[in-house]
């Protein structure tokens, strides 16, 4: 438990360097990810998503394959938004780690995040996406100042759950996502 402890420090802090100061005269820029209503300030919390390195794959186009699940905890959702298209700010991250917005579905009562399958026989047979692309929704982002990005939907989102991801340190294997609740839906 301690290494795990130690590798998701690491993943949530990144440590800058700049020519003119030591490492260690730096303080590392915490990765966080906050959403800001009118009356408050509420913090997500994070977890590591690393799906198997070895991608499932479709061998048989005439099978219905449709991809794999990873059941989230339902403690994970502990952020309830109010609103449809909800503002939430970054810090520490690069609005360039390609940012996704992923639809949980539900399955057998719990919450899936559903990972794709590749297929050889597809147009994106050499990308390196994680997830279905008719759970992705459309993200805008937009400069905060001060180092810090903000990123909304692009549209309204319906009630229910998400979360937001990020590739980290620029490797398509491993993800951070932040998971959050819309509790009233703008479509």
């Amino acid at each position: 438990m301690r290494m795990e402890s130690l590798l998701v420090a690491m993943l949530f802090a990144a440590l800058p360097v700049s020519a003119g100061q030591p490492e260690a005269a730096q303080p590392p820029a915490v990765r966080t990810i906050v959403y800001r209503s009118a009356n408050s300030v509420t913090e997500l919390s994070g977890f590591v998503l690393w799906p198997s390195l070895a991608p499932q794959w479709k061998v048989w186009p005439f099978f219905l394959q449709t991809g794999y699940r990873i059941p989230l905890k339902p403690t994970m959702h502990q952020v309830r938004i109010a609103e449809g298209t909800p503002s939430l700010l970054v810090q520490g991250f690069s609005p360039d780690a390609k940012w996704e917005l992923v639809r949980l579905r539900v399955h057998d009562g719990a919450n899936d995040l559903r990972l794709k399958k590749k297929s050889m026989w597809s147009a994106d047979f050499f990308q390196d996406d994680v997830f279905r692309s008719d759970d992705l929704q459309p993200l805008r982002l937009a400069d905060s100042g001060a180092g810090m990005f903000s990123i909304a939907p692009a549209m309204a989102l319906e009630a229910g759950q998400y979360v937001l991801c990020s590739e980290v340190l620029e490797q398509a294997v491993m993800r951070i996502c932040y998971p959050f609740e819309i509790l009233s839906g703008g479509i």
